[in-house]
């Protein structure tokens, strides 16, 4: 009896954990709801998040919560970069990205009593979990800088590509809401076919926060996956969205935002893990 009473309260405090998350997220989208506009240019001026010009160190202020966000990749770090690249006059440098962070920085912290690790050892962690929940971590890093580039192209819709959990979809999805974009996901599966899409298993973990920030998601097997690629599957889907609807602009994303553009996201968090160590004596 213990032991049924045991994992009834498990399964009532997972069951708890899952409706508090669901409820926190649609609490915040249907917040943010009445921020958004059918334009891109409308986006632009009254749009929950700030644009910020990478290039110039300007400050934008966020026109709902009277905030403001400044680049955190200066000048000496570009010149910096191209110093290091056979082409200097290749680099491209973004001129925008999208401050969804909701911190200047995110802390770093020292973490103690660390199983196996050596007293010698002093072991620090830079907590970019603290990035928002909804937001998936470092993932929003490198969805800054895309999704200022899907806004400068007047785009509507954003379509990317992962495993049926991916925390880059799942974070795609929740930034694009925010930004008014439609979110549509092309995730991976076993057999598509054996698949029902009202079964619980289509209402857990990340699953559940796509729908409720109403991505679009189209289910593809694994083995067409790996028989076509990635970047067929989300230029076939950018394809289909325009063939529905011809003025729909959708742009694509590739597997994890992992591209040139996606990597000024992580130029921009060295920066800034520099400039907390130097700035506070406590760190290494």
């Amino acid at each position: 009896r213990k032991r049924t009473n045991r994992s009834t309260l498990s399964l009532a405090l997972s069951a708890a954990t899952v409706l508090g998350v669901a409820g926190l997220a649609l609490r915040r989208w249907l917040a943010s709801a009445s921020a958004r506009t059918t334009t891109t240019s409308k986006r632009r001026e009254t749009g929950s998040v700030p644009l910020v010009n990478s290039a110039s160190m300007v400050k934008v202020r966020n026109p709902r919560k009277g905030e403001t966000a400044e680049n955190d990749t200066p000048q000496p770090w570009i010149d910096k970069l191209k110093r290091h690249c056979t082409a200097p006059d290749d680099v491209v440098v973004p001129s925008e990205r999208v401050a969804m962070v909701p911190f200047h920085s995110t802390p770093v912290q020292r973490l103690h009593n660390v199983p196996l690790l050596p007293d010698s050892v002093r072991l620090w962690v830079k907590r970019d979990d603290m990035t928002g929940l909804e937001l998936s971590g470092n993932k929003v890093r490198k969805l800054e800088f895309l999704l200022a580039d899907a806004l400068r192209q007047e785009a509507t819709d954003v379509v990317t590509v992962g495993g049926v959990q991916s925390n880059h979809c799942r974070a795609t999805a929740c930034a694009a809401s925010q930004l008014g974009l439609k979110a549509n996901l092309v995730l991976r599966v076993e057999e598509p076919r054996l698949v029902d899409p009202e079964s619980s298993d289509m209402f857990t973990g990340n699953l559940l926060f796509n729908r409720l920030v109403d991505a679009d998601i189209a289910l593809v097997s694994k083995s067409e996956y790996q028989r076509v690629g990635w970047k067929e599957l989300i230029e076939r889907r950018g394809r289909q969205i325009q063939e529905d609807d011809p003025s729909r602009r959708p742009y694509l994303i590739g597997v994890g935002g992992s591209n040139w553009l996606g990597t000024w996201g992580y130029i921009r968090f060295v920066h800034e893990l520099e400039k907390q160590v130097r700035s506070d004596e406590t760190l290494p």
